[in-house]
């Protein structure tokens, strides 16, 4: 099955077609999907009214009681603006500390974040403590943007649209550029057995009308060529049958003439023997002379038999 659908143009022309097609549509899908605007559902000012009161509260709060109240207002802030917006906590130095341990640093520094929506930087310090603290909240940027879920949503969706659309259009495609090529080689297949009488008019003027079009007048033309030429080895064939019987003729009239001359020469032969040796009757040598001579005159005859036959013949 495998080797047979390889074996076919149209069947290639088809898997092709829906490949780069669904290719093509998919690889548009993720360029708009990256290309989208970032469109988000709350606005960075919101969360920003969010953190004005913190520096008055952290100030009364105790360090080592911090993590209740970051986990607690981070919670807050995940659930309010629907994980648009993540607290961040920095050292005097820049280093960002962990919301559940602020003596525990983690990954990050606040210059990580200079090119990220943000709100402003606000300074807090706690009750038992000098240092000083910086606190803000930045966009979240793995959380998807409107348009962006959007589009995901639609993702099923338009899989099974470019699918469906992806095979209707490669089928037409691929039926619309194989079938005179099929044409084509169905006629060449006929011309190999010398069968000429095959039709192949693609109605295109394409390069493949054209090679469709020429085909087919080259089988028109060697139709009749090869008519012509059944007719001329007919003929051929009559002349070659008529030299035989010609031929025939003059074997049986050689026959017959050397037949005719072997009689009557071996009858001039006897007599002039026995004339010569003066045997019998033949002393009487006048009379089988007078003989002789009309079986000459009988002989000299023959040639102008022989002249008309041939001229019959």
């Amino acid at each position: 099955m495998i080797k047979k659908m390889k074996s076919r143009l149209s069947v290639k022309v088809f898997l092709l077609t829906l490949l780069l097609t669904a290719a093509c549509c998919f690889t548009t899908y993720s360029f708009i999907l990256q290309a989208a605007p970032k469109n988000y559902q709350y606005d960075i000012e919101d969360a920003d009214l969010e953190l004005v009161f913190l520096p008055a509260e952290f100030s009364r709060t105790e360090k080592e009681y911090a993590y209740i109240f970051l986990e607690a207002f981070s919670d807050w802030i995940e659930e309010q603006y629907e994980n648009e917006f993540e607290l961040h906590f920095f050292q005097a130095d820049g280093q960002e500390v962990s919301l559940h341990n602020v003596d525990r640093l983690v990954d990050g520094q606040i210059t990580d974040f200079e090119d990220v929506e943000k709100t402003k930087a606000y300074a807090v310090s706690f009750a038992d403590s000098d240092s000083l603290y910086t606190l803000l909240l930045t966009r979240n940027t793995a959380k998807l943007t409107q348009t962006e879920e959007a589009i995901r949503r639609t993702l099923p969706v338009l899989c099974t649209v470019v699918l469906f659309g992806s095979i209707i259009s490669a089928f037409f495609y691929s039926w619309y550029l194989t079938a005179p090529i099929k044409k084509v080689s169905r006629l060449s297949r006929q011309m190999a057995e010398m069968d000429f009488g095959g039709f192949c008019l693609a109605g295109r003027t394409d390069e493949i009308g054209v090679l469709s079009d020429s085909l087919h007048t080259l089988s028109r033309k060697l139709e009749a060529t090869l008519s012509e030429l059944q007719e001329a080895n007919q003929k051929l064939q009559a002349d070659i049958e008529r030299e035989r019987q010609l031929e025939k003729q003059r074997v049986e009239f050689f026959a017959a003439a050397s037949h005719e001359l072997k009689t009557p020469i071996t009858i001039i032969k006897g007599q002039l023997q026995g004339m010569l040796y003066q045997v019998g009757r033949y002393k009487d040598r006048e009379t089988y002379l007078a003989q002789s001579l009309e079986i000459t005159d009988t002989l000299s005859s023959v040639p102008s038999r022989q002249k008309k036959c041939e001229h019959e013949i």
